[in-house]
């Protein structure tokens, strides 16, 4: 009950946290269902950044740092979301990093972060321009560019949410 009053309160990660740890027998049709939702919500970005880690694309530093905001996010705490961004992006310029084709994944990773923070700020011009940037420095997953061309139709630029759409 206390994951469902955690949800309701916008704090998904939290929520989902609590329901993953309960067996389905204890949970009733509705929790069942949120926490279907929330599995969805959230294994899919852990998956992103998990399999980006495997194939050696980002190291497990980065890989936390990448959870740790969108954990924030999802817990809608801007303030600790905006201190991380600052800290990866200083993390990013801090580190050598050799490989460019590493560089681009954790480039976009927080290029898509960032533009998930603005758009939780309802800043959306500041948001489209940081999805577009995650867009160009890597090839995009299919979250991303639905997220692009959501917000896009959001904006009412129904035509370019249309052509994202077929990209993905």
């Amino acid at each position: 009950r206390i994951a469902k009053v955690a949800y309701v309160a916008g704090c998904d990660l939290l929520s989902y946290d609590i329901m993953k740890n309960f067996q389905h027998g204890f949970l009733d049709d509705s929790e069942i269902s949120l926490l279907e939702s929330l599995q969805k919500k959230f294994a899919s970005s852990q998956a992103e950044a998990t399999s980006a880690y495997q194939a050696g694309k980002l190291s497990p530093e980065f890989a936390i740092l990448i959870d740790q905001i969108g954990n924030s996010l999802s817990n809608n705490d801007l303030t600790d979301a905006l201190r991380r961004l600052q800290h990866l992006k200083h993390e990013i310029k801090q580190k050598d990093i050799t490989d460019t084709s590493s560089y681009k994944v954790i480039y976009q990773h927080y290029c898509w972060l960032k533009a998930k923070y603005h758009f939780l700020k309802k800043e959306y011009k500041s948001s489209l321009l940081n999805y577009e940037s995650a867009i160009q420095s890597a090839s995009p997953p299919k979250e991303l560019l639905t997220e692009y061309a959501s917000l896009l139709r959001k904006t009412g630029r129904k035509i370019e949410a249309s052509r994202v759409a077929r990209m993905e």
